[in-house]
């Protein structure tokens, strides 16, 4: 056991594996769980859904934004109903790929194609460790999981906030959370969409961050989001206004259609993925309309995989 511990302490740092930071490919073929024809049942079943029975959605500007663009609203119950042809046309000027660019040049990570990118957790409610036991989210807390993602080469960006440090003020919480993924890790980071204002500052940060004008943004990805709907075919306004923000300055949104089968949609998978699909496909055709050929809907990608 001596003899052990000694070879372990006598490795020399040039004995040590070199720093990796090359993009990660997959060298396999997606999983086709679904045949053609049951894809295509699942698509009709997911237009029928936008067209008949719309998404409701809580915020006005999103709703004209739709009406402009010759969706129906009906402005007394918050709905819009989306006519399949013109949300495909939409939905065809999403990037198959992009590069999300990072304060660190090196860190630049291609999203699609077969590449895989590894990321932090995101919104966890605890810390926990031998010493400290389980504890709530703090801000300490959190900077030392940024440290710890710096030490993996294999971490190609952050998805969000690694704990949440509930000791920070909500209404200021998004600064020190991002000043701090900024200033302690070289990689690109995802904000969370609570609201224009609070994504504005994220990107305007991300563009200091990278030492770049708030122009250079709109062509070079470089800071992402989640939107969640609010299943069963509800969007929140917050949510969108945030969204319309990221679309205006080209950065990319992961639309995620939060659904518990038998509760938030059909007990059926058939008719979950029915639901799933409408309503990512509804949040990323408003992305279009803000900017057509913008980097919003990494739905594609996640199906894909």
């Amino acid at each position: 056991m001596h003899r052990k511990r000694a070879r372990r302490r006598s490795i020399s740092s040039a004995q040590l594996p070199e720093s990796k930071l090359e993009q990660q490919f997959n060298p396999y073929a997606p999983i086709e769980a679904l045949d053609t024809e049951a894809l295509d049942l699942i698509h009709d079943a997911s237009m029928r859904i936008l067209e008949d029975i719309g998404l409701e959605i809580l915020n006005e500007k999103a709703l004209a934004l739709w009406e402009q663009d010759g969706a129906r609203v009906d402005w007394d119950t918050q709905r819009v109903y989306l006519d399949r042809n013109r949300l495909m046309e939409l939905i065809e000027t999403v990037p198959a790929e992009f590069t999300l660019h990072a304060p660190n040049l090196e860190r630049n990570r291609l999203i699609g194609r077969n590449a895989v990118n590894f990321t932090t957790v995101a919104s966890a409610p605890n810390s926990s460790d031998l010493e400290g036991g389980r504890r709530a989210g703090n801000f300490e807390d959190y900077c030392n999981f940024l440290r710890l993602t710096q030490s993996f080469d294999v971490i190609d960006f952050l998805s969000g906030y690694p704990v949440e440090p509930v000791d920070k003020p909500p209404e200021t919480r998004h600064l020190d959370a991002t000043l701090a993924a900024f200033t302690l890790t070289d990689r690109a980071f995802s904000l969370y969409c609570l609201g224009g204002g609070r994504v504005m500052d994220g990107i305007k940060m991300t563009a200091i961050a990278r030492g770049v004008e708030l122009e250079t943004l709109k062509s070079e990805p470089s800071i992402i989001t989640v939107v969640n709907t609010n299943s069963p075919l509800r969007v929140d306004g917050p949510m969108l206004d945030g969204l319309i923000e990221m679309a205006e300055f080209g950065q990319p949104t992961i639309v995620t259609p939060f659904t518990l089968s038998g509760a938030m949609c059909p007990i059926t998978i058939a008719g979950a993925l029915a639901q799933q699909n409408a309503e990512a496909l509804g949040v990323i055709s408003l992305s279009q309309i803000v900017n057509p050929g913008g980097t919003d809907g990494l739905w594609r990608f996640y199906l894909e995989c």
